[in-house]
């Protein structure tokens, strides 16, 4: 009789325990802060700053604080390289990318995010708070050596994405051309091309 006794006093424990467990994880799942959702955020940006403050003259080292000055978010987790901190974020259709190596952006509260780029030792980071369909906030320098952080004001303003044709961009620019013919040369950046037309008299038959 005592040892049935000492048993359901070991069960009552054990459940109340379980039970309290069971709570408490409960109650820590409800704590979690909801965080924006990206599929609200996904699309492209125009990105504004400010001067950057307190003005240093950091002279060509300027560029390593100078993000794209028109990017695209993405709603897909990153899996390759600094990606992989967060969510993509790239330069918009047919912009410039930066100097950056990597970058990426991650939700931190429900109304706002932050917005990496850096080459693996500098760059810039942005927090930015969400303000209908455009973000507003502040971008802070970071480097791999002793120098004086510096802030700037930052506005993202959301617009369309422009779709850039590539298929006028050839796989190829080494292919024969005849005497006045245009002749494609390919340039420098994403989606842009240079049309060079050879100076020669044209003959006509």
């Amino acid at each position: 009789m005592k040892q049935l006794a000492a048993r359901v006093l070991i069960l009552s424990i054990v459940g109340c325990t379980f039970g309290d467990r069971v709570e408490f994880v409960r109650a820590q799942e409800q704590r979690k802060p909801e965080l924006v959702k990206p599929e609200n955020i996904q699309g492209c940006y125009e990105l504004t700053l400010s001067a950057w403050r307190p003005n240093l003259n950091i002279g060509e080292d300027a560029v390593f604080v100078t993000p794209p000055h028109r990017i695209q978010l993405f709603a897909e987790r990153g899996t390759q390289g600094w990606e992989s901190e967060g969510y993509v974020v790239k330069p918009a259709p047919g912009v410039e990318p930066s100097i950056h190596r990597g970058s990426y952006w991650s939700p931190k509260s429900s109304q706002s995010l932050e917005i990496v780029w850096t080459t693996g030792f500098s760059g810039l980071a942005m927090i930015l708070k969400v303000e209908g369909t455009d973000l507003r906030g502040e971008a802070q320098s970071f480097w791999d050596f002793p120098r004086r952080q510096q802030k700037a004001d930052v506005t993202a303003r959301k617009v369309e994405c422009q779709v850039v044709d590539t298929s006028a961009v050839p796989y190829q620019v080494d292919c024969q051309v005849g005497e006045g013919q245009p002749k494609i040369v390919a340039g420098e950046g994403w989606g842009r091309f240079a049309l060079e037309l050879l100076r020669r008299p044209l003959m006509l038959f």
